[in-house]
C-alpha cells in the first residue's frame, strides 16, 4: 500500500512537472535583420563640394538599376577630397584621390589607407569620408583624417584633420 502511494505521487509529480513545462512561453526567436535598401534618389554622376576647411571635395556615383526593383544600387568612385593638417611646424595641404565605396541606403562610408610620395619625403595615414544624400541633388558629410608617418620634414608633428562638406550634383 505504502508503494502503490508512493508510485502515484510520483506520477502525480511527474505529471505536474510536465504540464508547468508546457504552460512556459517559448524562448524568444532571434532577431531578424532587416537589409538596408538601396538609394531611393537618382544620384549618378558627377558631385561637387567643399569642405568647412574651405578646400574641394569631388566623387562619381555610378549607379545600376536592381532588377525588378525601382531603387537604385550605387558606389561612390574616384573619390578626391583636399585637405589640410595644422602641424606644429607649419600646414601640410594634401589632395587625397582613389576613394570608392558602396551606398548604402541613402549613405555611404568608406576608409582608405593611403600614401603620398615626394622627391625628399613621403607620407602615410587613413582617410574615413562618409556621406547622405539628402535628395538628388544635395549630399552632406564628414572626413577624417590621419598622417601617420612622414620623412625628412621640417611640419614636425601633424595632428588628425576633420571637418564636414557638403556637395551637389552637377547638372
Amino acid at each position: 500500500m505504502i508503494g502503490s502511494r508512493i508510485l502515484a505521487i510520483g506520477v502525480l509529480v511527474l505529471t505536474l512537472s510536465v504540464s508547468c513545462t508546457d504552460l512556459n512561453d517559448p524562448p524568444p526567436a532571434s532577431p531578424t535583420l532587416v537589409p538596408i535598401g538601396q538609394t531611393q534618389y537618382e544620384i549618378a554622376g558627377r558631385w561637387d563640394g567643399i569642405t568647412e576647411q574651405g578646400r574641394p571635395i569631388r566623387f562619381d556615383v555610378r549607379t545600376q538599376e536592381a532588377l525588378g526593383n525601382p531603387l537604385y544600387h550605387a558606389n561612390v568612385v574616384q573619390g578626391m577630397l583636399t585637405l589640410h593638417h595644422d602641424c606644429s611646424g607649419g600646414r601640410l595641404v594634401l589632395e587625397l584621390t582613389g576613394y570608392d565605396t558602396e551606398v548604402r541606403g541613402d549613405s555611404f562610408s568608406g576608409t582608405a589607407i593611403w600614401r603620398r610620395d615626394e622627391p625628399t619625403k613621403y607620407y602615410t595615414g587613413t582617410l574615413t569620408v562618409s556621406g547622405r544624400f539628402i535628395n538628388g541633388e544635395v549630399a552632406n558629410g564628414g572626413f577624417v583624417n590621419s598622417v601617420t608617418d612622414k620623412y625628412s620634414d621640417n611640419l614636425g608633428v601633424c595632428g588628425p584633420a576633420s571637418g564636414s562638406w557638403s556637395a551637389r550634383r552637377v547638372p
